[in-house]
């Protein structure tokens, strides 16, 4: 090979190499899912709007974490996401809204969030320490611990513009080791301390406005008057719920428990939006990592966008099975749009991406959903959705012409004794949006059951046989008494299974 030939291959190579590192460089995109349990707080009886403008909703950070990697956060979205909900209980309404300009003038109280500050880093001397330990290194489970602090910075103002208060409202230092060495765990250790130190950060705001002598003082003396929504641009409204409010229990995480969260409220096929989903989703998992005993690193919670039919077919069927093993309880939870196939009488998951009318290529069928299941060598599974499949309306949808059918949700599968599924409503029927409590109608039941009213004789446990008993008539009295419809929710699977129970809560530990 000539000189010149010679230079041309080996700058090339070199190119390639270079291309190589620059990608296994990129940054993780890392989502923190943030959502803040509803606190007992003082309550303002006035409106408020929370300006984030587009380039704070949008914004972006990225962080080079030792012994882990580098990654991007969208500190944006998690802002969004948290503050609505920090707030809620302050005031009686909050909408976030995009223009300060137009939010001043319309609402009581105006308050304005500066981007997130984040700091975070992880520590790898604990393994390093360990190779002093010379051959007795190998009895020993290093790992890499990693800690993070959130900062929220805040103006609030009133009707007028005028300043009450400017505060930055800071977290302690939250903490957390990776399980393994593995990618994915440090990964998922890196998320949960960021995701705690935003939440304590917030909760930080919620408490600290709650008890500002300048809020109570203001408060106390402002002219009230409804905000005026229709001037301003607003995202969405946030409210609390009673069942917000986690109840107050120490349970040991276990480690054998496993959960998949999908809430979908916004589809991009531009289909009828399932109210309250995504909240449904945020407060389901907040139940299930704080109440239930589910570790945090095993829980799923994907929502709208990140619930695209790939995301639901990696997380059921490759990430479950890649960590279940005989001893797991495994829970499925779904709030969001369900279909029907008018020809196959199938019933369908509609993803973020899914469209009724292509449910064949771009829905989740329940039928894949219930084989990929029982291929899991789990214990137990538990499914439960908070959708509906005839497409009379609801939480479901029909492709446009076709016209509503009554689906059937049971399978062969579940003639087993590990797979149970709990649904909102029977198969002819609609599933009901709960306005008043901001959650879906078998949602807000389910959740309320598992606070402490489904434990009817005061055991301090709940199985599923005990929440289905308290949740059934509930949701059918609110049904037929608000929405003048008929709903009533299903247990479907064998008597094996049924009468050997699915323990859900158990307050005295596990």
């Amino acid at each position: 090979m000539k000189p010149s030939g010679m230079r041309r291959h080996w700058a090339v190579v070199a190119f390639l190499i270079l291309t190589m590192g620059l990608q296994s460089c990129a940054p993780t995109k890392l989502p923190l899912n943030t959502s803040v349990p509803a606190m007992k707080v003082r309550k303002f009886p006035v409106s408020a709007a929370v300006v984030i403008p587009e380039t704070v909703r949008n914004g972006v950070s990225t962080y080079d974490v030792s012994c882990a990697g580098n990654y991007e956060i969208p500190i944006g979205a998690e802002l969004e996401a948290g503050i609505g909900e920090t707030l809620s209980p302050i005031f009686d309404t909050v909408d976030v809204v995009t223009d300060k300009g137009l939010a001043v003038g319309h609402y009581d109280v105006v308050v304005e969030p500066k981007p997130l500050q984040l700091t975070t880093d992880g520590h790898c001397l604990s393994r390093r320490f360990l190779y002093l330990l010379g051959p007795f290194y190998i009895f020993t489970n290093p790992t890499d611990s990693f800690d993070a602090t959130a900062e929220v910075p805040v103006t609030v103002m009133d009707r007028q513009g005028q300043t009450i208060l400017t505060d930055t409202f800071k977290s302690k230092t939250h903490n957390k080791d990776a399980l393994f060495q593995t990618a994915a765990d440090k990964d998922s250790a890196v998320r949960i301390v960021l995701r705690e130190a935003v939440i304590d950060a917030l909760q930080q705001l919620s408490r600290g406005l709650a008890n500002s002598p300048q809020m109570v003082s203001y408060a106390r003396t402002a002219p009230k008057r409804p905000a005026d929504r229709a001037q301003a641009s607003v995202v969405r409204t946030e409210r609390s719920s009673d069942v917000d409010i986690l109840p107050q229990v120490a349970v040991k995480p276990q480690k054998t428990r496993f959960a998949v969260i999908i809430g979908i409220e916004q589809y991009r096929q531009n289909l009828p939006p399932v109210e309250f989903a995504s909240h449904d989703a945020y407060i389901m998992r907040e139940y299930l990592t704080k109440t239930l005993g589910y570790p945090d690193e095993n829980v799923v919670l994907v929502v709208n966008e990140r619930a695209a039919k790939s995301d639901l077919e990696k997380y059921i069927e490759r990430w479950l099975p890649n960590r279940v093993d005989k001893d797991s309880s495994v829970l499925i939870y779904y709030s969001g749009h369900g279909a029907p196939n008018p020809t196959t009488q199938e019933g369908f998951l509609v993803p973020y991406d899914g469209d009724p009318t292509f449910l064949e290529i771009t829905g989740y069928p329940l039928k894949r959903l219930y084989e990929q299941l029982a291929k899991l060598p789990a214990r137990e599974i538990l499914v439960v959705l908070d959708s509906c499949f005839s497409g009379s309306g609801g939480r479901s949808v029909i492709a446009k012409g076709a016209r509503p059918l009554v689906v059937s949700m049971e399978n062969p599968v579940l003639t087993g004794d590990r797979v149970v599924v709990l649904t909102a409503s029977s198969a002819s029927q609609i599933s009901s949006t709960y306005d008043q409590k901001s959650h879906g109608l078998f949602t807000y039941f389910f959740l309320k059951g598992l606070q402490g009213a489904a434990d009817t004789n005061k055991d301090g446990t709940i199985d599923l046989s005990e929440l289905y008993a308290y949740v059934k008539p509930e949701v059918e009295r609110v049904a037929r008494r608000e929405y003048n419809n008929d709903q009533v929710p299903q247990l479907i699977g064998s008597p094996e299974i049924l009468k050997r129970g699915v323990q859900l809560l158990d307050r005295g530990g596990p």
